[in-house]
């Protein structure tokens, strides 16, 4: 499809969206050959998901670059709109193809199972930034799949945290999510520890207490206030912790299913 034909147009759709889902947009955009001006502005509702400047000059035949993002729905309709009304008109305009939208894995913490990681380095497990003692574990049951995490593992000293940030929007609620239990018998040990989410400021700060020999879940609710956000863990346990770790499993962030009332 070429944009600005005649004249600088907007196209739209409004499609129905599940609140708390996650959709992967995919497009083509191609500059008019030894055309500079060449803008392409995509909305998903109120929320901008690209702006694109691309200039044709020196081409001979469309140069066509594919483009996929990933979109959270916080309405039951969503409108997806194209558009070039910032260019000038010169009844010259770019093109667009091969528009999909699809359903995506809901998850926003990547490798929240730990299954990922240095065979030769149970520590280095991917997407997270580590730091103390710390192990990633195939030795004791994980909650899911192959592998968990365990803190202070071996009786070492109760000093590990680890954090990965994440993409969030502004004023959307999130429901964060993680399993975890006490490993060990060792009764002189309180395995603790804590969870925090921040954005702008603190979202939660919660002590989180091992106390069961079988994972239990916890959960926690919080809305964001910028456009990244940060989970981190740190161990907090207490005692002789010789022979008992806390271990965890599972952790998840996804968009609530209830969420603040939103606009189209």
């Amino acid at each position: 499809m070429e944009m600005d034909g005649n004249a600088v147009s907007s196209i739209y759709q409004d499609i129905p969206t599940e609140i708390g889902k996650t959709y992967k947009l995919t497009f083509a955009f191609s500059p008019r050959p030894n055309i500079v001006d060449n803008k392409l502005n995509v909305k998903w509702g109120k929320t901008s998901v690209a702006q694109l400047d691309k200039s044709g000059e020196g081409l001979f035949d469309t140069d066509w670059q594919v483009y996929n993002y990933e979109i959270p729905s916080l309405c039951s309709s969503t409108r997806l709109s194209f558009d070039n009304l910032n260019e000038t008109s010169d009844g010259l305009g770019s093109f667009i193809d091969a528009i999909t939208l699809e359903e995506s894995p809901s998850n926003l913490i990547a490798n929240g199972s730990f299954e990922t990681g240095k065979v030769d380095n149970d520590r280095l497990f991917t997407d997270w930034t580590v730091t103390g003692n710390i192990e990633r574990l195939s030795s004791a049951p994980a909650f899911e799949s192959d592998f968990g995490l365990a803190f202070n593992y071996g009786g070492k000293e109760a000093n590990g945290s680890f954090s990965q940030t994440f993409a969030t929007i502004p004023s959307a609620k999130y429901d964060l999510k993680f399993y975890s239990y006490e490993n060990g018998n060792n009764e002189d040990a309180l395995s603790f520890a804590q969870v925090q989410v921040n954005g702008g400021k603190t979202l939660v700060d919660k002590i989180v207490e091992a106390s069961s020999k079988t994972w239990e879940p916890s959960t926690y609710s919080f809305v964001a206030d910028s456009s990244s956000t940060t989970l981190k863990f740190s161990d907090r346990s207490t005692g002789n912790l010789d022979g008992t770790d806390f271990n965890l499993d599972n952790v998840s962030v996804t968009l609530s299913a209830n969420q603040p009332a939103c606009s189209r």
